[in-house]
């Protein structure tokens, strides 16, 4: 059911200050150059001359390999870099080896939320283009470069049990509404752990509310 099979972690250090001493930071890929950054995020199928000789009808499905080429561009390696940065921004405020993260997850877990002193490190970005012009292309060729689920069992000599997801894909609702959002990120979450466990256990809560 995952998009990708998950992956049981490997740290590397960071030189970044702030990203030092988090596995989840720590258990990423690096941090790309641009020129690495083009190589990985380009996709260019492969042909042969001998292609040219076969029947125009089957030429015609051979133009088909054209739909996944990926030519990267001055934009791409923009996105990736905030990609980058947005994934491990993220992380700063959330390590799970700070005694800060875990009190703020006790008073989520009792409704305490307005005792909680808690700064979020997490940013955002709009990516807004016409239909068609490659947004979607883009983005998924940038999260390739990214494991979804990975898999933690020691740190630093510690026990470490955790499943981290790195990133969602979720697909808006047809009708708009925040059931339908709500149904597709668990659905997600789902696909990621590969398992099916939250969006039935939505449908069962939403079933015995009606």
């Amino acid at each position: 059911m995952s998009n990708q099979a998950p992956v049981y972690a490997t740290y590397t250090p960071s030189p970044v200050s702030e990203y030092g001493g988090n596995p989840l930071i720590e258990a990423l890929p690096p941090i790309l150059s641009e020129q690495d950054a083009a190589c990985l995020i380009g996709h260019f199928p492969d042909g042969s001359e001998q292609e040219r000789s076969l029947p125009k009808e089957v030429r015609l499905h051979c133009i088909d390999r054209l739909r996944t080429v990926v030519q990267p561009l001055e934009i791409h390696l923009e996105l990736e870099s905030a990609v980058s940065s947005l994934i491990r921004s993220g992380y700063v405020s959330r390590n799970p080896m700070s005694a800060a993260t875990w009190r703020h997850l006790h008073t989520l877990s009792t409704d305490r939320r307005a005792m909680a002193n808690f700064q979020s490190s997490a940013t955002t970005f709009s990516l807004v283009g016409l239909s068609g012009i490659g947004k979607t292309t883009a983005l998924n060729s940038i999260l390739r470069l990214y494991p979804q689920t990975i898999l933690h069992k020691r740190y630093k000599d510690r026990e470490f049990i955790h499943t981290q997801i790195v990133w969602l894909k979720i697909e808006c609702p047809f009708d708009g509404s925040l059931s339908g959002l709500c149904h597709a990120f668990f659905r997600a979450v789902d696909q990621a752990l590969g398992q099916q466990k939250y969006a039935s256990d939505i449908n069962l809560r939403a079933a015995s509310l009606k």
